[in-house]
């Protein structure tokens, strides 16, 4: 495939294929690689880079030839927009920047358009050189800049921050790599904050541990108590002045001595729980709230709040800091556009895709329902694009490594944005999944270079490149996937023990199983075998988390124990491979199996008076979040009472279950409503004991929408021990 670099070039030459400029001739160098006098360290890095590729690519060392005539002058001019420009006469390539690192980066850009180099994933893994004799370039100039100016991924480890770097990207890098590029970066790579690996900040800024026992009133009034947030959970009070003057004063201390450093993350806490103070309360209507949020109507939008506070921080923050940013989201209640405040000058706004979404249709797709719904938003920010951000789930972690075709529709989203004068992206993934979502990664990266590029074209340099002979298969194993998304009709967002199932059918899986084995057969290198299997893993584990879903759906259904008893089967394979989530997830069904009820939100098993237990508090003691647990089971007659009687420990803390009557298990917040039940039998002793004790559950207190009976108890970070749950009819 002619690239669209050689294309140009040829163009500019007025088709005169003659003129040419030759690198590299059978093996041997045509030229020499020049730099100024003084390079920096990533001058000298993006000389030796060159000559490394295209020695391992033909054997030619373009930096110890002492006769050859040609020259690759690489020139830093100083000055100018980011990218660079390639000028070729039959004697020279002049490849020249305004910054030592857009310099590097159209070294790699040359590397793969005229020597086919491909950094398809992190590591040697995805490194891809082909075998070459004669290297010729067309005469001509050609001009590249990148599309997007912040083009980002949350990166982690060297390999993918080398990935990132041949492939365009510039954020978000560690410092410490920066730091070991030498000098020359200047600003031109992108870090954070040191703790702050998602944005989210301040749990960071404002940790609890240094400012609650001092301070409380710097944290969010909810429900009439301080809340100290940690990163899902709890938020500050962001009327608060000295909140304000502390979080202005630790950014600009920051900037002051990093001058290197571009952006200062003041982002929300994941999740919800903003302040109710009297202050935060009287602001929302001064800015004209409070408003519901469409999507859960209990809880207020937040946008006009937050982007006020980011204001006012930025502007005691960045005063003579030119180039300095503040970065806040629009995220959940604070997603929907803000009514009256615009950001200012240096704040910078990320609008997730997360709710509403839907990651099976594109975002402009005005026949889904959440997406159109989600498009309103966008328009709507880009009203003031200069300063938003795009924050992209191209790894969504609560898809539990299921299939997620969605390089289609993500691609479509990168042209839709770019067009209505977006220009900050980033994609929440540290590109290290890549046995699932490598093709995605990659399509990415370029597409945030050239927007114009041709997205089938690049799909067929990955299947092509990175699998070789089992290519076609793989595309077909992908390209299968996406049908049976669009054939279900269905819409997918981040729920996938209820969406899965839905979405892909067992013949669907079974059909894309045997694409891979396949691929798997077609493989003609241990490399491209290795690449393949990783995939196959991938697919399995996603195929094992299905099977567990959709006898779990089954169950939640029909009630059918035999359904239950094969998900926990499945889920038990499945937890080999799993996170701690799901193996929490999977012990309250492994209750469930023993008693009957479903036990959620709990932590590791305990010994307690000779009995196993559980505690209320999954996340841990003294941690100040969670402690909130339910019991669920499906009835399959709620037309008579039951008893509920629990195996409590005596030194537990005072509780009273409720029951869900209506919202399908949502929160207090979200509209749910939870009825307390009668005691009719028992205490807490408040001894080191285990004590009985039995509530009442009346017939109309079932929830009629939910097949599921749902009972919750405990709260804040309270300590319950549970040895044993039992719901049974009332004789």
């Amino acid at each position: 495939m002619r690239t669209a670099m050689l294309v140009a070039a040829s163009l500019l030459c007025g088709g005169a294929t003659a003129q040419q400029f030759t690198l590299v001739e059978s093996g041997a160098p045509q030229a020499v690689v020049q730099l100024r006098e003084n390079p920096t360290d990533v001058e000298t890095l993006a000389r030796d880079e060159l000559c490394k590729y295209v020695k391992l690519a033909t054997g030619a060392d373009l930096c110890r030839t002492a006769n050859a005539g040609g020259r690759v002058v690489l020139n830093v001019r100083g000055e100018g927009p980011e990218g660079f420009t390639l000028d070729v006469t039959p004697e020279r390539v002049r490849l020249s920047a305004a910054t030592p690192v857009s310099l590097l980066q159209g070294v790699y850009r040359f590397l793969q358009e005229f020597v086919g180099c491909r950094w398809y994933v992190g590591g040697e893994i995805g490194e891809v050189i082909p075998e070459a004799h004669t290297i010729t370039i067309p005469v001509g100039t050609h001009v590249e800049r990148p599309s997007w100016r912040v083009r980002a991924f949350f990166l982690r480890d060297d390999p993918e921050y080398w990935w990132a770097l041949r492939n365009g990207l510039n954020g978000w890098f560690s410092r410490e790599f920066v730091d070991s590029l030498g000098s020359g970066v200047e600003d031109d790579l992108l870090y954070q904050q040191p703790g702050v690996g998602g944005f989210h900040a301040w749990f960071r800024i404002l940790d609890p541990r240094e400012y609650r026992d001092e301070h409380p009133e710097y944290y969010a009034l909810v429900g009439g108590r301080r809340v100290q947030g940690g990163i899902h959970s709890g938020q500050i009070c962001t009327s608060n002045e000295e909140v304000i003057n502390l979080i202005a004063h630790k950014a600009r201390t920051y900037f002051q001595e990093d001058p290197g450093a571009r952006y200062y993350s003041i982002a929300p806490n994941d999740g919800y729980g903003w302040c109710q103070c009297e202050h935060c309360m009287r602001l929302e209507a001064e800015l004209g709230g409070p408003r519901p949020w469409p999507e859960q109507p209990a809880r207020l939008i937040v946008s006009d709040r937050q982007v006020q506070f980011a204001n006012e921080v930025a502007r005691r923050a960045l005063p003579g800091l030119e180039g300095r940013e503040l970065i806040i989201f629009a995220y959940v209640s604070h997603a929907p556009p803000p009514l009256k405040v615009r950001p200012a000058r240096g704040v910078t706004v990320w609008l997730c895709h997360y709710a509403p979404a839907c990651y099976a249709h594109p975002i402009d797709d005005p026949n889904c329902p959440r997406n159109a719904a989600f498009y309103e938003y966008v328009q709507g920010w880009a009203e003031c694009a200069d300063r938003m951000g795009y924050y992209a789930y191209t790894d969504k972690s609560m898809w539990k490594g299921l299939p997620r075709p969605v390089v289609p529709q993500m691609m479509r989203d990168i042209k839709t944005l770019y067009r209505l004068g977006w220009r900050r992206y980033v994609a929440q993934s540290s590109a290290r999944n890549w046995g699932q979502m490598g093709s995605l990664y990659w399509t990415t990266a370029r597409l945030l270079w050239d927007v114009n590029a041709n997205v089938d074209e690049l799909q067929d340099d990955w299947y092509r490149g990175f699998y070789g002979p089992a290519g076609p298969a793989m595309r077909q194993f992908v390209e299968g996937l996406q049908e049976a998304v669009a054939d279900s009709g269905e819409h997918f967002t981040a729920n996938p023990d209820v969406e899965g199932p839905k979405v892909f059918s067992v013949e669907a899986l079974a059909a894309a199983s045997l694409r891979l084995k396949v691929a798997l057969e077609a493989a003609d290198t241990e490399q491209v075998r290795e690449r393949v299997e990783k995939r196959l893993a991938s697919f399995e584990g996603g195929a094992s988390r299905l099977a567990f879903a959709r006898e779990y759906a089954r169950y939640n259904e029909t009630g059918d124990k035999a359904a239950l008893e094969k998900a926990v089967a499945a889920g038990q394979e499945l937890a080999k491979r799993s996170d701690a989530r799901f193996r929490r997830k999977l012990r309250g069904l492994e209750l469930e199996l023993q008693t009957g009820m479903a036990w959620v939100g709990v932590g590791e098993p305990e010994e307690k008076g000779g009995r196993t237990c559980y505690n209320s508090d999954e996340t841990g003691l003294g941690d100040g979040a969670a402690g909130w647990m339910t019991l669920e089971t499906v009835l399959k007659d709620r037309s008579k009472p039951y008893v509920l009687e629990l195996v409590v420990w005596g030194e537990s803390a005072g509780f009273t279950p409720v029951i869900c009557s209506q919202g399908k298990g949502a929160g207090y917040a979200a509209g749910g409503i939870w009825e307390p039940l009668e005691l009719i039998e028992g205490e807490l002793s408040g001894k080191a004991q285990w004590d009985t004790i039995k509530w009442l559950v009346k017939p109309e207190q079932f929830d009629p929408e939910d097949t599921k009976t749902r009972i919750g108890f405990g709260g804040a970070d309270s300590q319950i021990w549970l040895a044993d749950a039992r719901l049974y009819p009332q004789k």
